[in-house]
């Protein structure tokens, strides 16, 4: 079995189709997006980028949301694409799954 801070960074699958989008874990933190509409087109996303804000390498990040950030003092979760929207939605996914497994200690509210 993992130690406890492997399991909650991200899942172990390699491969997942989530919200019909293909995801493919390329490192850590780091997935291809594949496009629904073009499955042969992939976009890089790494969600440790900028703080954790996330980057990815597709057309709507890169020429309209990050160019936003100097506009405001804290960029907000409007400020990423749906690319980076999802792998974030999928570690989070993994890492409460986890959690959600681990046996309550005596005494812990549910």
């Amino acid at each position: 079995m993992k130690k406890n801070a492997e399991l909650t960074t991200e899942s172990d699958a390699e491969e997942v189709t989530l919200e019909g989008m293909r995801l493919t874990k390329v490192g850590r933190g780091q997935y291809l997006a594949h496009s629904m509409s073009k499955p042969e087109v992939a976009y890089m996303v790494d969600v440790s980028h900028y703080g954790g804000l996330g980057s990815c390498t597709c057309v709507d990040f890169v020429a309209r949301r990050k160019p936003r950030w100097s506009e405001v003092r804290k960029p907000r979760d409007t400020f990423r694409c749906k690319h980076i929207r999802r792998v974030r939605n999928y570690i989070l996914d993994a890492i409460i799954g986890h959690y959600a497994k681990q046996p309550r200690r005596a005494g812990e509210a549910d």
